[in-house]
């Protein structure tokens, strides 16, 4: 289970790198990936539960892989809001979104 929430923390900032410079599928990947180890990691029947720093740990990577693929915050910035789904969409709004501030 914390090799699990190792391996996702490493392909989260993975993904924060390959989004840095510009790779957006390849960060969606990663991204992805991440999100698979965490749900693997938050148990099956017989596994034991997730202390609260685990769960913790979990919970804010899970957060921060959604943001950056959704564009709520860039990698490493801490805010705002991205043109990563614009780009990777090709448009300037991003499906039942409406416009992103970025885009206005």
């Amino acid at each position: 289970m914390e090799s699990r929430i190792r391996k996702a923390v490493e392909f989260k900032v993975e993904g924060n790198r390959c989004y840095k410079e510009k790779k957006f599928r390849e960060a969606i990947g990663t991204y992805h990936r991440a999100l698979l180890q965490l749900k693997g990691a938050q148990g099956s029947p017989g596994q034991s539960p997730l202390t609260e720093e685990q769960l913790r740990l979990v919970e804010s990577t899970e957060v921060e892989c959604y943001d950056s693929l959704t564009g709520r915050s860039r990698p490493g910035t801490g805010g705002g809001y991205s043109s990563f789904p614009r780009l990777l969409l090709g448009r300037d709004t991003i499906p039942g979104g409406g416009t992103p501030p970025t885009a206005r």
